[in-house]
């Protein structure tokens, strides 16, 4: 089955904590002409600055960052559960490396404002709005930070309107 594009206003069926803690996503972005992509498992959804948005985290560390800085949008994608093993692989193999996409068999889908993979049942392209990074001074919960960044590897947070949701 084709995506099709949804309106946001209609669309009643993003249960995003449900997807986010249940199924395996990617978050997908173009810099110059590659596109890098990994799994994500935390974000949030909701309204914000007048506009419907998803937030979404990278670390320092990742490959990925380089394209979510240098792109004005990106891509969240929800896949069927076959796919679990091949999101799996690409969120624990580095874009640096090799040509994960293309290995992992997905096909990458240029005709919006972001890229996103074909596979997909759920695609939400997004604008970026916002970035910062997560500090450990303003944590008010330690044993939080203590638990999510032993390594004091700390995320990039972004903040992504959203402008169109495609979905099979």
């Amino acid at each position: 089955m084709k995506l099709h594009k949804i309106n946001i206003e209609d669309e009643r069926s993003l249960d995003f904590i449900y997807k986010i803690n249940n199924e395996t996503a990617l978050l997908t972005a173009k810099k110059d002409l590659k596109v890098n992509t990994m799994t994500i498992a935390w974000g949030s959804i909701g309204f914000l600055w007048y506009k419907p948005i998803i937030e979404v985290y990278v670390r320092e560390s990742r490959y990925t960052l380089e394209f979510m800085e240098s792109s004005e949008y990106f891509s969240v994608c929800f896949f069927p559960s076959e796919y679990k093993d091949k999101l799996i692989y690409l969120g624990t193999h580095s874009g640096r490396d090799e040509d994960k996409i293309s290995k992992m068999g997905l096909t990458i889908n240029n005709s919006s404002f972001a890229p996103y993979f074909d596979e997909a049942n759920l695609v939400i392209i997004l604008k970026k709005i916002y970035k910062d990074k997560i500090i450990a001074s303003n944590f008010l919960d330690e044993d939080v930070r203590k638990k999510a960044y032993k390594t004091n590897d700390y995320h990039y947070r972004f903040v992504g309107e959203i402008v169109e949701i495609l979905k099979k």
